[in-house]
């Protein structure tokens, strides 16, 4: 700019002007959040010529690379930067391109969209678009979730996918987090996987010789992991996990087999488990496998089957419930059904012999025996089959029942086979045994080997009809006693005297209450209710059963000690089956010594059924209150105590150690009924905490911690595989408002409490202590900064809020908050450091009318800035909105740069204010010199400019430019500037002034003396020096012009100083044409080209100018001139006499004609008289 300005000051100044050419006309510009863009466009010219620069920007955030420039095509590369603007923002401005050719102005608008992250489908900056991307690629979706960014970019979109993101870091399995990530956001449905058959069944092995296939068909795409598991020895799947790659398109086959060798007789029974995270599918698999082993298994089973039928009726028969000859009857049917099945065994015959012989066919029953007899094995055989025969022999043949007796009583003391010794008491027709005695020998038998039925039986009939033999309950008595009421054998005497035996017994197991049940359904007298009672004591078993039992013996005052406690036991045991009796709360209310678990259950059971219990009394429920109190100092948090602090009241009286544990209670929840068979934990993430909680699945249940409402709970395994989308159930265990509320309000000074009223009812005193905890996440924590700042804003708090603002990094905030924020401090006169956060920041978005403000009093204080600059950029921001004051003017007076028409329109503001205008006078001058911008109201600045100095290159340089324009261009001047000229001619060399005027003079028909005598001058230093111009000869008649002036006609052009300018003309006279006469033009200075000929009224000439030579030779301009009456008849010089002689014969003027031959030799005569010639 200097550079040029000095070329002007010289005189030297350039014609041709190159259009600018830009490679944009505006620029529509996108930018991520947090994130920087460049862009880049081209200036250049028509001319190819190189050309000089520099490029502006209204808005700071648009910044070049290098603004000043040189070249012919000149590439400016620029920065816009959105590092701390929202997502939506628009920024919009102009580049203003200020070259030596002229200012263009390029309007920019720039858009800022959300983060992205890059992938092949292009920019992915919402779920959308990353749920496009995984479900065309997988890999490169799987890639994208575990990268840094993606996290930033999506954690904004929403609090779900925030907490979701969090959450799935922690899984081990990137395809699954990525699938229950789509799937949490509603992106994806769950894939199910079916099979198409859920049973396969195999009639015989060589069905599947060649293996077996199942489909597999999920419902959409996704990422599929099935475990594949055997249940069955002889299943063998083809595959242990099955993939998403296994499946082609929608569908997976599946293969499997049977190996033939682990295939059991009969029929397998196996699965196959396709277990996923979710559930299970489960197809079974059935194999026949026939064979002789198959047959004997089967006949074996038939067997059993017929002699346990064998064996019913053989009870029922000694019972008395059939007669004997449906006994033999149904004996002969199974021994039938036996035969073909096996063969005859003698076990078999003896039964036939028996039920013969009770039937009374003793003749057929004798002829039978006698065959056994006859074969001597039988002698050998063992005890039982000989005893067997002994006791037949007896019975049929009717002999002395005491000699059979005591021959089966002698095989018994020898074999000591219990059969045998029931054989020896059915033999005793008379009785020679006693009962008692009898019994004894049953149970004591019973004692060496497995209890048999028929033992059982004889045994069952002998209580049945002497009771009193049995002294001390034990399994064997409690069992005949069993088969007796089974039997309905047993009578309300006998039923006494069993309840008798039964108070002396000191350990029972559950058959024991089980008959005693029974015997009590039968006989519900007192005795048995005792011995009930008794037995449910020294028992082991608590339950429903147990508590119904106890609590009937305590409703009739069974005297039984403890039986009381050991009816809560058994309550407790029922779990929520039952419900507490008043009578045990009367028995209770001074005091209770039992276990805490047992009396936990009883107090919860009071709680629960309040209505069921109307007359609680108050020492009871003072007992359920201290116990509760003591369950809440340590924190319990089983479903007996939560029970009880649901049910708790009168808070206002809770120790101060018990309301210190209410925050480890509140905010239990549990979690049941996971979806997830083999959840492990269960997973809590807050998005205020910086960490996740792991809480233990134990038996499908999890209690876990919830403080507010902005969670999310993902499910684990033991594997480190995680499911979000899970069905599970979440009930809050502690319903008790008055207790919640009372927590809240009492325990703020725990940091749960504090969170949960920061984040629900947002008090204060909890916000200011949520702040000030490192436990809590940086993110949360800034909420609470910026809550409390508004807070101590709207009550007046200034104090408090700088407290706040002083320490708070913006660089966390948003754009509106940041902005909000610099709009506090510069509220609360902290200008320094709202400046400087400026500096960091920029200011886009804060209210003009504060930047005034700040730039005003960091102006007026005089304060020290480290980027003069930025201040200067908000200035003028503030100056474009119309708030600008003396202070922000007088700086932009000193240092603003930009267009002209700004900078202008900050010079009228700053001379109306009345501000110091030097500087930005001579920077707007400089610049409208360098672009050459002819614009109207610069010479109203430099009028003003040179009110106060009127000396110096710069104006000269504009004065000189401006005369040049005149010169050149015919711009009329006006009054100033033409005197400002005349003075610049009078104390200053500079011709084109001079000419200039001399231009403007010609244009006159009148003068001043000064005038003339400065154009004769003028014109005579003009002519000595070679530099005569066209204009010159409008003088003549007027002033005294040279003749070598006034006798020639002159061809003009305009163009760049210095080139090669030829004319081609000839001179044309009455139709008849000469050659072309090719000549180069004087430079007459200042790009104007002139060519002097000479001519006469018939004449006329005929030309066309070029420039250059040789091939870069062009034709520029042709033309036909015809000479024009050069004046009057006096002030005719002789070329001019000569003309008007010429034109007044052709005209036939003869008077004219006349005069002008006699003026022209007068005038001729004298020269040659009065002039010699110099040698």
């Amino acid at each position: 700019m200097k550079e040029k300005i000095g070329l002007f000051a010289k005189g030297i100044f350039s014609y041709e002007r190159p259009a600018l050419s830009l490679s944009v006309e505006k620029l529509n510009l996108s930018v991520s959040t947090g994130s920087k863009a460049r862009g880049s466009f081209i200036v250049s010219s028509t001319g190819n010529r190189p050309f000089k620069g520099i490029a502006f920007c209204d808005e700071s955030l648009l910044t070049f690379d290098d603004p000043a420039f040189l070249g012919t095509e000149n590439t400016l590369t620029f920065t816009i930067d959105a590092t701390h603007l929202d997502a939506g923002d628009k920024v919009k401005g102009t580049i203003v391109v200020v070259t030596e050719y002229g200012e263009v102005h390029v309007p920019f608008a720039c858009l800022v969209n959300s983060l992205s992250c890059n992938s092949s489908l292009g920019p992915v900056s919402d779920i959308f678009q990353f749920a496009n991307l995984a479900q065309t690629d997988w890999t490169e979706a799987k890639t994208l979730f575990k990268s840094d960014s993606f996290a930033s970019v999506f954690s904004g979109t929403s609090q779900k996918a925030e907490l979701a993101i969090r959450a799935l870091r922690g899984c081990n399995n990137i395809s699954l987090a990525v699938e229950e990530f789509l799937i949490a956001l509603r992106k994806k449905r769950v894939v199910t996987v079916d099979v198409d058959k859920s049973e396969v069944e195999f009639d015989s092995p060589e069905e599947c010789t060649e293996g077996c296939t199942v489909t597999l068909t999920k419902d959409t795409w996704g990422y599929v992991q099935l475990g594949c598991e055997a249940e069955g020895d002889f299943v063998k799947p083809g595959a242990r996990v099955i993939w998403t790659d296994d499946f082609e398109g929608n569908t997976c086959k599946l293969k499997f087999e049977i190996d033939k060798e682990k295939l059991r007789p009969g029929r397998n029974f196996g699965a196959l488990r396709l277990s996923s995270l979710r559930a299970d599918n489960v197809i079974e698999v059935k194999c026949r496998n026939e064979s002789a082993k198959r047959r004997t298994l089967l006949i074996k089973s038939r067997i059993r089957h017929d002699m346990i039928s064998v064996t019913e009726s053989y009870i029922r028969y000694r019972f008395g419930k059939i007669p004997s000859n449906r006994f033999t009857a149904e004996v002969e049917t199974v021994l039938d059904g036996l035969r073909p099945l096996r063969n005859e065994t003698i076990y078999d015959r003896l039964l036939n012999i028996y039920a013969l012989a009770v039937s009374g066919k003793a003749f057929k029953a004798d002829t039978l025996l006698r065959g056994i007899l006859e074969e001597e094995e039988w002698r050998g055989a063992s005890p039982r089959i000989y005893g067997s025969v002994l006791f037949l022999e007896g019975i049929i043949r009717r002999e002395d029942p005491r000699s059979v007796t005591e021959h089966l009583r002698r095989v018994y003391e020898q074999s000591d086979d219990p059969f045998v010794m029931v054989l020896c008491i059915l033999a005793d027709e008379r009785q020679s045994i006693l009962p008692e005695h009898a019994y004894e020998m049953l149970k004591e038998s019973s004692q060496s080997s497995i209890l048999s039925i028929p033992v059982i039986t004889e045994a069952a009939l002998i209580i049945a009809r002497r009771p009193e033999v049995i002294r001390e309950l034990g399994l064997f008595d409690i069992k005949a006693i069993d088969m007796a009421l089974e039997n309905k054998a047993i009578q309300r005497k006998g039923a006494q005297t069993l309840s008798y035996a039964a108070s002396r017994c000191k350990k029972a197991g559950r058959l024991f209450i089980d008959v005693f049940d029974k015997l009590y359904s039968q006989f519900p007298v007192p005795e048995v209710l005792e011995a009930l009672c008794h037995i449910v004591m020294v028992s082991e078993e608590r339950s429903a059963r147990t508590y119904r039992i106890l609590l009937k013996g305590c409703r009739d005052n069974v005297r039984e000690v403890g039986i009381f406690e050991e009816c809560v036991r058994s309550l407790a045991a029922a779990g929520l089956t039952e419900t507490a009796d008043q009578i045990l709360t009367a028995y209770f209310e001074k005091g209770i010594d039992l276990e805490d678990s047992v009396k936990a259950a009883f107090f919860a059971n009071v709680a629960r059924n309040r209505d069921k219990l109307p007359l609680v009394s108050p020492a009871f429920n003072m007992l359920i209150r201290e116990f509760t109190i003591a369950g809440m100092r340590e924190g319990k948090v089983d479903p007996d105590h939560v029970t009880l602090y649901n049910d708790l009241h009168g808070l206002e009286t809770l120790p101060a150690d018990a309301v210190a544990k209410l925050p480890e209670i509140v905010f239990k929840h549990k979690v049941s009924n996971i979806g997830m068979p083999h959840a492990a934990y269960v997973c809590v993430v807050h998005r205020q905490r910086t960490e996740e909680t792991r809480y233990p699945v134990i038996d499908g249940e999890a209690l876990v911690d919830i403080y507010t409402d902005q969670y999310i709970l993902c499910f684990e395994d033991g594997d480190g595989s995680r499911l979000l989308e899970c069905e599970h159930d979440l009930d809050r265990l502690i319903t008790n408002n008055e207790l919640i509320d009372f927590c809240l309000e009492n325990c703020t000074d725990d940091l749960n409490v504090a969170l949960n009223i920061c984040v629900s009812k947002k008090t204060i005193e909890a916000t200011r202590r949520c702040r000030e905890n490192e436990e809590l996440s940086e993110e949360f924590r800034l909420i609470c900064t910026k809550r409390l700042i508004a807070y101590y804003y709207e009550n007046l708090e200034g104090e408090m809020m700088e407290s706040y603002l002083v320490g708070l990094d913006l660089s966390r905030l948003t754009r509106k908050e940041r902005s909000a924020m610099i709009e506090l401090m510069i509220n609360r006169e902290l200008y320094s450091l709202a400046f400087k956060n400026i500096e960091l920041y920029g200011c886009y978005g804060i209210d003009v009318r504060k930047l005034a403000r700040l730039a005003s009093k960091l102006l007026a204080s005089h304060s020290e800035v480290d980027d003069r600059n930025l201040l200067v950029s908000i200035c003028a921001t503030v100056f474009y909105a119309g708030r600008a004051d003396k202070n922000i003017l007088a700086l932009l007076a000193t240092y603003y740069s930009g267009d002209c028409e700004t900078t202008y329109a900050i010079w009228k503001s700053a001379v109306d204010e009345g501000v110091d205008t030097t500087d930005i006078e001579e920077r707007l001058l400089g610049q409208l010199l360098f672009t050459e911008s002819d614009m109207n109201y610069s010479r109203t600045v430099f009028k003003h400019y040179y009110s106060h100095r009127s000396s110096g290159k710069l104006v000269k340089a504009f004065i000189s430019y401006y005369a040049y324009g005149c010169l050149l261009y015919d711009r009329p001047p006006d009054d100033e500037m033409l005197m400002l000229m005349k003075r610049e001619c009078e104390y200053e060399s500079n011709d084109v002034c001079v000419l200039a005027l001399l231009k403007i003079y010609s244009t006159r028909t009148s003068f001043t003396d000064a005038e003339k005598q400065f154009i004769e001058k003028e014109l005579e230093r003009m002519e000595g020096k070679n530099r005569v111009f066209p204009f010159f000869a409008k003088f003549a008649g007027q002033i005294s012009v040279p003749h070598t002036i006034r006798d020639r006609y002159y061809i003009e052009y305009h163009t760049e100083p210095g080139k090669q300018v030829f004319i081609d003309y000839r001179i044309c006279k009455g139709g008849a044409e000469s050659e072309f006469v090719h000549e180069p033009m004087r430079d007459a200075g200042y790009g104007i080209f002139v060519k002097e000929v000479t001519l006469f009224c018939d004449e006329s000439v005929q030309y066309y100018i070029t420039e250059g030579t040789g091939d870069t030779r062009q034709i520029t301009q042709s033309c036909i001139d015809y000479v024009q009456s050069q004046g009057t008849e006096r002030n005719l010089s002789r070329y001019g006499r000569l003309s008007l002689i010429i034109e007044a014969e052709r005209m036939h003027d003869r008077e004219t004609l006349v005069r002008a031959l006699e003026d022209y030799l007068k005038k001729d005569h004298l020269c040659r008289k009065l002039f010699n010639p110099i040698t």
